[in-house]
């Protein structure tokens, strides 16, 4: 086996790890913040970094990009891809051994899959590494039909959420619990203003994470074609292809943030990180024509084993009460922080002033 291939697949294992560990902190502060908005995508931003725990899964998330794309640069694409989405198994163990979450039959039975399917592509993965190539019209429609079924989605949940809101005004205590704003799924839960979580929650949260996720896989297409040419070339990183995956990247941002503040935590990880690996694995295969096998039944293995892969990685879900319960702790230690502001006892110097503006 080529040390480049070697190189590229313990690139995609450390992106396994970090991306998922990320994505346990990130939960934990999406839950915690405010509500992102896109009509204030600064403020939401700056409010999302508030969050220790968002800031600190960002930053793991920026260490895992790092190697995801090494990763894409020296590895097929869909078999980078499908290490990373085994990254599921680190996922259980960490949400288990470190933030406290039990995992069930369902979830063991996931990970018995996704390690099943990766022992099958480790068995018939090709010693070499092919010069991959690829057309800009395959990539640009490629990722042009992907973006246009992230949008439809962003716009089928807004249309919900506007509609979801209309029923509410029209019942005023509908979804309230005293004075609260409506909850998102689960408890503890994080207060929700532009989008309530009855009835409607869980499907928008999916639809919003499988947007994220589709977004994602632009991205990673577009760091693929990068990487196949900036090693060449360094000068080739100014290109449309930098464009499409800062866009993309940013969309990401927003949308899973926002996904996991008004959806059920379990459902909006799995359709984010399934959506991401399906969307770049197929784009491995359709733009830059990556082989699944040499015959018949190489390529019927190769097959089995990347829906091995997917199935598994549905059947394991994100730690949600874990996230949820570190959430809690963080908006209890802002409010009480807050209401120290509030309630503090002026300065000396404040004191003096407001006494010399009473004399005056």
């Amino acid at each position: 086996m080529e040390l480049r291939l070697v190189l590229g697949l313990v690139f995609a294992v450390a992106t396994a790890v970090a991306t998922n560990l990320a994505f346990l902190w990130k939960h934990r502060g999406a839950v915690a913040a405010p509500d992102v908005s896109l009509r204030s995508p600064i403020r939401s931003a700056a409010e999302l970094f508030r969050s220790r725990w968002w800031a600190i899964g960002w930053a793991v998330a920026v260490v895992g990009w790092v190697f995801h794309v090494g990763a894409l640069a020296l590895a097929p694409l869909s078999l980078a891809q499908a290490v990373i989405a085994g990254g599921f198994v680190v996922l259980a163990v960490l949400a288990e051994r470190m933030f406290g979450f039990e995992l069930g039959r369902r979830q063991w039975g996931g990970i018995a899959l996704v390690a099943a399917g990766l022992a099958i592509l480790g068995v018939t993965t090709p010693t070499t590494v092919e010069q991959t190539e690829y057309s800009i019209i395959a990539i640009a429609a490629f990722q042009t039909v992907l973006l246009v079924i992230g949008l439809v989605l962003v716009a089928v949940t807004h249309a919900a959420a506007v509609h979801h809101e209309e029923q509410t005004d029209a019942s005023p205590d509908d979804g309230r619990i005293g004075d609260e704003f409506p909850r998102t799924g689960g408890a503890p839960q994080a207060p929700v203003t532009a989008h309530t979580t009855r009835g409607a929650s869980t499907g928008a949260g999916i639809l919003l994470g499988t947007a994220a996720g589709i977004a994602f896989g632009v991205s990673d297409v577009s760091i693929k074609a990068l990487a196949e040419d900036v090693i060449g070339d360094p000068l080739a990183i100014v290109s449309p292809w930098t464009v499409t995956a800062l866009i993309a990247s940013l969309g990401a941002f927003y949308t899973s943030a926002r996904s996991l503040q008004i959806g059920e935590g379990i459902a909006v990880i799995t359709a984010t990180s399934s959506a991401a690996n399906l969307s770049t694995i197929a784009g491995g295969i359709i733009v830059f024509g990556e082989r699944l096998g040499d015959d018949a039944l190489e390529t019927a293995l190769r097959v089995s084993a990347f829906l091995l892969v997917v199935a598994g990685a549905a059947l394991v879900p994100g730690p949600m009460r874990a996230a949820e319960a570190g959430a809690e702790e963080e908006r209890g230690e802002r409010a009480a922080a807050e209401h120290r502001s509030a309630h503090r006892e002026p300065r000396e110097g404040e004191v003096m002033a407001r006494t010399m503006r009473d004399e005056r």
